[in-house]
């Protein structure tokens, strides 16, 4: 917000003086004018004066309304945010549980970790969810890393693969 400030200022205030070639004289040149240039350039310099202060005040309520747009803006951001969490909050929540069935059997044995057998419609994020693998959807990443030789892409699961699900 500063940077934006600081380019307004400088588009606004600076760069119109470079631009309208208004030239200021020095203490030496201005002793140098007679009553009435001393009296034109003391109307130009309160010309500009006006002009600035003009500037200003419209730089100012254009800053007013971009903070008010930006304060809209973060309010918008902050329900959309409430918004996401509160569907993820109820896709986890209202994920259906299942037992294990014959093609998605949960296999354990004494020297073999966990494995999961995909069927339609898993994905990483459901089968960790499942509260005999870990009851936490968001530690599919384990299950994703174990299974990297399989798993190019943590997206795309296919029926039939059999995953490795680590234990602790």
């Amino acid at each position: 917000m500063k940077k934006f400030q600081l380019l307004a200022v400088l588009l606004i205030f600076i760069l119109p003086v470079f631009l309208q070639g208004f030239v200021y004289l020095s203490d030496s040149e201005y002793i140098g004018l007679c009553g009435n240039e001393r009296r034109e350039y003391n109307a130009a310099l309160e010309d500009e004066m006006a002009s600035f202060e003009r500037r200003q005040a419209e730089a100012e309520a254009a800053s007013m309304l971009l903070e008010m747009e930006i304060e809209e803006l973060k309010r918008q951001l902050s329900e959309i945010n409430n918004d996401i969490a509160a569907h993820r909050q109820v896709a986890v929540t209202s994920e259906p549980e299942r037992t294990p069935t014959r093609e998605s059997e949960i296999v354990t044995s004494r020297n073999n970790p966990d494995t999961y057998t995909v069927i339609r419609g898993d994905y990483l994020s459901r089968i960790a969810g499942f509260s005999s693998i870990y009851g936490d959807w968001t530690r599919w990443p384990i299950i994703y890393r174990a299974n990297q030789d399989q798993i190019r892409n943590p997206d795309l699961i296919y029926p039939g693969q059999i995953l490795i699900i680590p234990r602790d």
